[in-house]
């Protein structure tokens, strides 16, 4: 079961990008697929990741969220919370068993 918004984006990654925590617990409660990606194959624990949003990562670590899905760029939630610096973020990433050798097609300076 998944939930997508009119202009397209799925509701689970609307709420992580608002900060609505509840909302997002609610969606997962109500079965909002956890692994979706959007337009940009972003997944609800990338942008989560993206926005350092610690206790949705946790929820969706959790509940078994894939660790190792690439967007368009091929950046993975790794990839993300090491460019953004999210170190608490990055250290449940690893605890979680993602993969630390993916890459992507974009350098970040």
């Amino acid at each position: 079961m998944f939930f997508i918004t009119q202009l397209g984006e799925p509701t689970l990654v609307l709420a992580i990008r608002k900060g609505l925590t509840d909302i997002v617990s609610l969606l997962m409660k109500a079965g909002a697929n956890i692994d979706i990606q959007d337009k940009r194959g972003d997944s609800p624990l990338m942008v989560a990741v993206w926005q350092g949003r610690t206790e949705v990562v946790s929820l969706l670590l959790e509940a078994g969220a894939n660790t190792d899905l690439q967007n368009m760029r091929g950046d993975s939630a790794v990839i993300l919370a090491t460019v953004k610096f999210h170190l608490s973020v990055l250290k449940e990433l690893v605890r979680a068993g993602a993969d630390l050798n993916l890459q992507n097609q974009v350098t970040y300076y």
